[in-house]
């Protein structure tokens, strides 16, 4: 059973509220039942990109207003979020999920939409204003669906559906920060929307009711990646042509400070285990094994091109893909591969590189990832840079079937692939 919001807590850093009470019926099978939020971009759900960006930007708490499939938003979102449900999110908006978050929020605070995928210097570019500020999108906002936003002099004037391609200076994100006057004001002309029975609302109309009564910096952000989901034709964008783009963009510094930052920790907890318990461990391992899954390396195909990299003074052989070329072997499943990845990059773009890889399964994307280019410091090969080993599981049905794998952005001198199993060989 939903439970309802704590009371929010005092600070002076960005809280946020994302809505995501509503179904997506225009986005039908593609939806998959799912809700909106839930929706697979690049491996991970849509609204976890949207955590991720607020984490990283520091915005916290978050409160999730949820309504259509509440229990599986909070399943999927776990302690990343507090949580309001919106009962009536059958026949009410945006506003009314917003105006249910009323009692948490104190402010400052960023409010989104659940559907939108969004490059993080958009967040960024919010929080660096300093002051109430909404995004829009100038190379948009000619479409009927799109909400439109009027700018002048820097700042929103106004913001409707209902204007015109020629009235309109661009398209609104769907994403707005605004201090804690700010939100009082929008949230009392919100009250007296809900209260003249206005549910089917969006929030826009009582930011735009406050808009005599707070200064609404207008943040253009054309040119950067970003998409509102709401048609299979947007998912299908979202997922082959701007997530790939955005994962890319991503700082790469936060990744690098986590893996370090584990390091660490995991170094402190052997100092205090002590010589005993390292001891017992070792002698457990010798007489057990790795736990997990037995990986077994499927041999390459005749025509697959392979090199030889060394890895701690150890000869390992990988299959080498370039530029627009894949590597491609069958496996009989069900089965769950797992790709070994790696790249070649030259010492003049060591660390500075980010990649994407995309996986099929006959012919059909069943999964892609973006990856930092870090060298591995144990890894060597004449005139170019290794770099660390990712991974990647694909699950592969009954039968056989044809998996191919091949770069889909970033330019590397070269992927490295190798193809591993649970079980039998192939």
């Amino acid at each position: 059973m939903e439970r309802t919001a704590p009371p929010a807590r005092a600070s002076k850093a960005s809280q946020a509220v994302i809505l995501a009470a509503g179904k997506g019926s225009r986005l039908g099978q593609a939806a998959d039942g799912l809700p909106k939020c839930l929706l697979q971009i690049g491996g991970q759900p849509l609204i976890r990109h949207q955590l991720d960006s607020l984490a990283e930007a520091g915005v916290s708490p978050v409160l999730i207003v949820t309504g259509y499939a509440a229990d599986l938003v909070r399943e999927s979102v776990g302690n990343a979020a507090e949580f309001v449900l919106n009962p009536r999110y059958e026949a009410t908006n945006s506003l009314h999920s917003f105006f249910l978050s009323r009692s948490w929020l104190t402010g400052p605070a960023v409010i989104l939409n659940s559907d939108v995928l969004f490059d993080p210097r958009i967040l960024e570019m919010l929080l660096e204003s300093g002051e109430d500020s909404l995004a829009y999108d100038s190379l948009s906002g000619y479409a009927r669906e799109h909400m439109k936003v009027v700018v002048r002099a820097g700042h929103v004037a106004g913001l409707s559906k209902e204007l015109s391609a020629d009235e309109s200076s661009g398209e609104n994100v769907g994403m707005i920060h605004l201090s804690a006057r700010s939100l009082k004001v929008v949230f009392e002309e919100a009250e007296k929307l809900v209260a003249a029975g206005r549910t089917s609302a969006f929030l826009a109309e009582a930011i735009r009711a406050a808009l005599d009564r707070i200064a609404l910096r207008a943040v253009d952000v054309a040119g950067i990646p970003w998409t509102e989901i709401d048609t299979p034709h947007d998912l299908d964008r979202a997922r082959r042509e701007l997530g790939p783009r955005i994962a890319l963009r991503r700082d790469g510094r936060t990744r690098a400070w986590s893996q370090r930052r584990r390091r660490r920790r995991w170094g402190l907890a052997l100092g205090f285990a002590g010589a005993l318990a390292a001891a017992f461990f070792t002698a457990w391992f010798l007489a057990n094994g790795a736990p997990g899954p037995n990986w077994e390396t499927v041999t390459p195909p005749p025509q697959a091109r392979q090199i030889v990299v060394t890895i701690d003074g150890i000869d390992q052989s990988w299959w080498r893909v370039e530029g627009e070329e894949a590597v491609q072997t069958e496996i009989q499943g069900p089965r769950t591969v797992r790709l070994d990845l790696r790249c070649l990059v030259t010492p003049e773009t060591r660390g500075r590189l980010a990649y994407a890889v995309e996986a099929r399964v006959d012919g059909k994307r069943q999964e892609w990832r973006a990856y930092k280019a870090t060298p591995d410091p144990r890894a060597s090969f004449p005139d170019l840079v290794v770099c660390d080993r990712e991974k990647m599981d694909v699950e592969i049905p009954a039968g056989r079937h044809a998996v191919s794998v091949r770069l889909l952005a970033g330019d590397p001198k070269a992927l490295l692939v190798r193809f591993r199993v649970i079980g039998a060989s192939e």
